[in-house]
């Protein structure tokens, strides 16, 4: 590997990379600068400043990854195959599955990590090979019901491998992490409580109190704490009730809480948007088709729209 520092640019120095490195140069002891799995993807750890940035030696063309990833990634690194890596958790679930062909299709390579394939988030060991050489994860794994688990089984893997991933991604030099929370950490789901007020936004109170809705609140709390000691930043997406076309057939307005609902497709653009957009250190998201749910804080950060409504509606 041979790299060197050239004249600063804006709030990050440029770095000229020609082959692989894997940890930031020991004179760059608090981390300013991040250098992904392929050397060539080079910011500020606190992403949300500036975003992912790939640098060609040969004039130091810069090219924001945010919205050209695949084709300009191919342009500029021929035939390497360079392209940004993100874990997946939960891969084989149903925001996993949707989530991987959006992915792909905007330049991510995506490592899948899922129950069905042996893996395990309470396994710390597991987790940290998994992530490492990943240059961002999407941490979607979880038990996502209180039926899914005892109490106990649901904390462990909710609340401690959502810690196991995040030390991993801090091990890893990853650039943010993408968390999958949920409207239940409101304690207003399935008759738990009544809301504060409505519609509800990503300012109402976190009041969940039983085992799935309060092990997401309180792994929220803990990508907040992470994000202030790493300076890497988390995104935390908040979905109502994830619906595909299969169980949009099964479901109406009238049965769902609020009458709220997401298509799983527009959660996979949350998704992309999420790695890709200008972010805060931390901050929370709510994710809602129709129904009585504010979404305009996704909507100003990341530029999420959710398209699909229930059946009898015209597009949201």
């Amino acid at each position: 590997m041979m790299a060197h520092y050239d004249e600063p640019f804006g709030c990050c120095q440029t770095l000229i990379v020609q082959y692989r490195a894997v940890r930031p140069p020991s004179d760059d002891p608090k981390g300013e600068l991040h250098i992904g799995r392929s050397a060539l993807f080079v910011g500020r750890r606190q992403m949300g400043r500036s975003g992912p940035r790939l640098f060609r030696a040969e004039g130091l063309e810069q090219v924001s990854l945010r919205r050209r990833r695949l084709q300009d990634a191919g342009h500029l690194l021929g035939n390497n195959g360079l392209v940004p890596e993100v874990l997946l958790t939960g891969s084989a679930g149903r925001v996993g599955r949707a989530a991987q062909p959006v992915l792909a299709s905007r330049g991510w390579t995506v490592r899948p990590f899922d129950s069905v394939d042996g893996c395990d988030l309470r396994d710390e060991g597991a987790v940290r090979a998994a992530v490492r050489g990943c240059d961002a994860v999407v941490h979607a794994g979880a038990l996502a019901h209180d039926t899914a688990g005892t109490p106990a089984d649901i904390v462990a893997t909710n609340v401690l491998g959502t810690w196991h991933v995040l030390c991993a991604a801090e091990s890893a030099g990853a650039s943010r992490v993408v968390y999958f929370s949920s409207a239940q950490v409101f304690g207003c789901a399935e008759g738990e409580g009544s809301p504060v007020y409505l519609p509800i936004d990503d300012d109402h109170p976190a009041r969940a109190a039983r085992p799935y809705g309060m092990s997401k609140r309180l792994a929220e709390e803990m990508c907040d704490a992470w994000s202030s000691r790493t300076s890497i930043p988390s995104v935390v997406l908040r979905p109502v009730m994830i619906l595909d076309e299969q169980s949009l057939d099964r479901m109406s307005e009238r049965e769902a809480d609020f009458g709220a609902f997401v298509h799983v497709d527009d959660v996979a653009e949350a998704i992309a948007l999420a790695l890709e957009a200008d972010v805060p250190l931390h901050v929370r998201l709510t994710l809602c088709g129709p129904g009585l749910f504010d979404t305009a804080a996704a909507s100003k950060i990341l530029g999420w729209r959710a398209r699909r409504g229930w059946p009898t509606q015209q597009p949201v």
